[in-house]
C-alpha cells in the first residue's frame, strides 16, 4: 500500500498590524489608556469648569441652560482648541511622550507641574459633574 500524501503545511498567520516603532501611533496616543486622553480631558475640564462658573455669575443660568442657549458650539470649539494645542509640541519636533508629560519629569515652573495639572484636571472633572448634578436636582444655578 502506498503511503498517504502528507497534509499541506498550514499557511503562516498574517503579521500583526504595523505599529509605530516607538509606541506612539494614533491609537497608542489617543486610545483608552493612551498618552493623550487624560491630559486633554483635564485641560478641557479646567477651562470648562471656569467657563461654567463665569457663565453662571454673568448670566445666572445653570450649565445646561447655558448649553441650550447657544453654549454648545463654544464648548466644542474650546475642546477642539485644547486638543490641537495639546498636540502642538509634536509639530515642533517633540515626541508624544514629552508632549503629554509622560516618561521623564518635565520642566516645572514653581507650583505648575505635570502632576499638578493632572490633579487639578481631575478635580475639575469631578467638580463639573457635581455642578451638573447639583443644578439638575435643585433646578437652579449653583453659583448665583
Amino acid at each position: 500500500a502506498a503511503p498517504a500524501p502528507a497534509a499541506p503545511a498550514p499557511a503562516p498567520a498574517a503579521p500583526p498590524a504595523a505599529a509605530s516603532e516607538d509606541g506612539t501611533g494614533f491609537f497608542a496616543v489617543m486610545g483608552a489608556g493612551g498618552l493623550a486622553p487624560e491630559v486633554i480631558n483635564s485641560r478641557a475640564a479646567m477651562l470648562g469648569f471656569f467657563a461654567a462658573f463665569w457663565g453662571e455669575i454673568t448670566s445666572g443660568q445653570p450649565v445646561v441652560g447655558q448649553m441650550v442657549s447657544g453654549g454648545t458650539p463654544a464648548m466644542l470649539a474650546v475642546f477642539l482648541a485644547v486638543t490641537v494645542a495639546s498636540f502642538a509640541p509634536m509639530v515642533t519636533g517633540s515626541d508624544a511622550r514629552s508632549a503629554f508629560n509622560k516618561g521623564k519629569e518635565p520642566k516645572a515652573l514653581g507650583p505648575f507641574t505635570a502632576d499638578a495639572e493632572i490633579r487639578n484636571g481631575r478635580f475639575a472633572m469631578m467638580g463639573f459633574l457635581f455642578l451638573i448634578l447639583a443644578e439638575t436636582v435643585s433646578g437652579q444655578a449653583f453659583f448665583s
